[in-house]
């Protein structure tokens, strides 16, 4: 079955000295073909699925496509959560990735993730539990994702 299609709208604040210049890359590296209104201060193109697109200057964008320790990680969703939310990534080449969740004291809960992936799009989930299956209580949570030359790490807000 094919995707459909669907539009896209990012914006930004503030100004620009050059908004023709910014491109959507989409989650392969793509650059799309992007429609720039600097009077809203908004870009948008055509998508045909899900993942991680980004707003960035054209020349970004050809700098991210030769960076082999590329790690992009999107916020979770839903967040706020319960039981259960998901986390996007991208890699731009074979790397192995490690993903820890800690609570508010730095304590880790749980390894979600210790294995070498390959480059593209993937999805790490979360049950809401620790290592050993117990249900966490409401609260704020923190995911840190590891490769080879990159960290990056997001707060997750779990509701009971």
């Amino acid at each position: 079955p094919g995707s459909a299609e669907a539009w896209l709208e990012l914006s930004w604040s503030g100004e620009l000295e050059d908004p023709g210049n910014l491109v959507i890359q989409g989650p392969g590296g793509e650059v799309l073909e992007t429609y720039v209104d600097p009077r809203k201060q908004t870009a948008g193109a055509r998508i045909l699925g899900g993942g991680i697109y980004e707003l960035l200057r054209e020349d970004e964008a050809e700098s991210h496509l030769l960076d082999p320790s590329f790690l992009k990680i999107s916020q979770n969703y839903p967040n706020p959560f319960n039981p259960a939310t998901r986390v996007d990534f991208e890699l731009r080449s074979h790397q192995r990735v490690r993903a820890d969740l800690f609570d508010l004291r730095g304590r880790r809960l749980r390894v979600l993730l210790d294995e070498t992936l390959s480059p593209g799009q993937h999805t790490l989930r979360w049950d809401g539990r620790d290592e050993r299956g117990r249900e966490m209580s409401s609260g704020l949570y923190f995911l840190r994702i590891r490769s080879e030359q990159k960290t990056r790490s997001l707060k997750m807000l779990l509701i009971r």
